[in-house]
């Protein structure tokens, strides 16, 4: 094939993947999981309300939370989100809200007992398959709850059962749903003398090394298989369908892993030191849009200036990845980046806002006006070309998404002073309403076109 049309090609496949998410049916598909039901961070929504007045959106209820990063998750006018009681990081609880009113239908609760906690709430979102959720908590419980009546089906202590090493700030990850499989990554360690709880350290060093991918049975919370390739105790997997080959994609302290996640399998494996990079602590998750891979490498505070972080595109091709390009000056953290037509963008580890050519990962424009002053940014959606953002200011913007910057549509502060500065989960758009969380609050917002 001539280079023109293999580019010409190569185009109209990226250009092709907002095109084909926008054309699906939203409601039917809801957001069951981490980053919706494409892992995208993109929602399938189209002909919503994108202005509001300086007060902010229409209201349609508030609920109060407890603390914690976890997105929540609705389909079928059920919503779930799970949480760290404010006043005992041991307990951690997953409840089920009426999506419609916010009224709290039940709440199931557990106590860590294999860690002692010392920092940040719970952060893994997640994921409801069928008539049961699966939650992946922050000292390694692994739950399994009846969606319906908020009764445990079955649970593991990972941290006791491997056994796990504990993480600075505990693990904050989503477990992955494939077929009659629920998919998390865990760091192994070793038992604690005496037999009682391990202690989580305040801060890191991070664990690179003893990192596993694990599988269980959904039904029974059997182990079914193991890949001990390495693991990230932040970054969760995320599935891929490259030339018809689902293909679990997961990024490492050292590593970018493909894996078969049927049995575990490794089909390829990138030493990410090949091209330059040296990363520790990776907290966010790649971007993926038809055969091609945005990864987000972070290393420590001022890594971007030392060259050895940023971010890194790849294209799976012949069943190997192939490296595209490296942009050492957008270096993620905890945000995840999206993918929207040739592009993709997030928040770096200063809070500006990025967007990087997906081809080429040459910058095509960054602003501040998007992000905050502190070391994380903000959380985001993309939904049909506009960007949904919260941030540490409390603010909720959302802007249409241009080749030369963004175009602010609306912007307002949503929430109340209590909590509001621990604005860093992404927002969930679906059939016109929004909600967004912070450490104390949930909040649904009417987004939907007039009538």
């Amino acid at each position: 094939m001539p280079t023109a049309l293999k580019r010409t090609c190569y185009l109209v496949v990226l250009l092709s993947v907002g095109n084909t998410a926008r054309a699906q049916n939203p409601d039917a598909l809801g957001w069951p999981q981490w980053r919706g039901p494409q892992g995208t961070g993109v929602s399938l929504e189209r002909g919503w309300n994108a202005h509001f007045e300086e007060s902010g959106p229409k209201k349609l209820w508030e609920a109060k939370v407890g603390r914690g990063f976890s997105s929540p998750i609705v389909q079928g006018g059920a919503l779930f989100l799970f949480s760290t009681d404010p006043a005992n990081l041991q307990r951690e609880s997953l409840a089920r809200l009426d999506a419609e009113t916010g009224a709290v239908l039940w709440q199931h609760t557990y106590e860590i007992a294999s860690v002692k906690r010392s920092g940040n709430p719970a952060g893994g979102t997640p994921a409801l398959v069928g008539n049961r959720v699966f939650t992946y908590g922050a000292g390694l419980n692994l739950g399994c709850v009846d969606a319906r009546s908020g009764q445990p089906l079955w649970s593991r202590d990972l941290m006791k059962d491997l056994p796990g090493r504990p993480c600075p700030y505990g693990y904050q990850l989503s477990p992955t749903p494939y077929e009659n499989l629920i998919i998390v990554p865990a760091i192994l360690g070793l038992k604690p003398k005496g037999g009682g709880p391990a202690f989580e350290p305040r801060a890191g060093p991070y664990p690179v090394t003893g990192g596993v991918l694990l599988a269980f049975d959904q039904q029974t919370g059997k182990e079914i298989w193991r890949n001990t390739e390495g693991a990230s105790a932040w970054s969760s997997p995320v599935l891929a369908d490259f030339a018809g080959l689902k293909t679990l994609v997961h990024l490492t302290g050292r590593y970018l892993l493909g894996i078969n996640p049927r049995d575990g399998k490794t089909r390829w494996k990138f030493d990410l030191r090949d091209v330059g990079f040296d990363a520790e602590d990776m907290a966010a998750s790649p971007a993926i849009a038809g055969d091609v891979i945005v990864v987000p490498i972070h290393k420590a505070y001022g890594s971007v200036a030392a060259g050895t972080a940023g971010s890194a595109g790849f294209r799976v091709q012949n069943g190997k990845p192939q490296f595209l390009w490296k942009n050492t000056q957008w270096c993620h953290w905890f945000q995840s980046p999206a993918i929207w037509g040739d592009a993709v963008y997030a928040f770096d580890e200063k809070s500006t806002f990025w967007s990087l050519d997906l081809r080429t990962g040459k910058e095509r424009w960054r602003t501040k006006e998007l992000g905050v002053t502190n070391n994380s940014g903000g959380g985001f959606v993309i939904a049909d070309g506009k960007l949904i953002a919260i941030d540490a200011r409390r603010h909720l913007t959302i802007a249409e998404l241009g080749p030369t910057g963004p175009k602010i549509l609306s912007k307002a502060v949503i929430f109340s002073g209590a909590g509001g500065f621990e604005c860093e989960t992404a927002p969930l758009l679906l059939d016109g309403r929004l909600y967004c969380r912070n450490h104390t609050q949930l909040v649904c917002f009417d987004l939907r076109a007039a009538k």
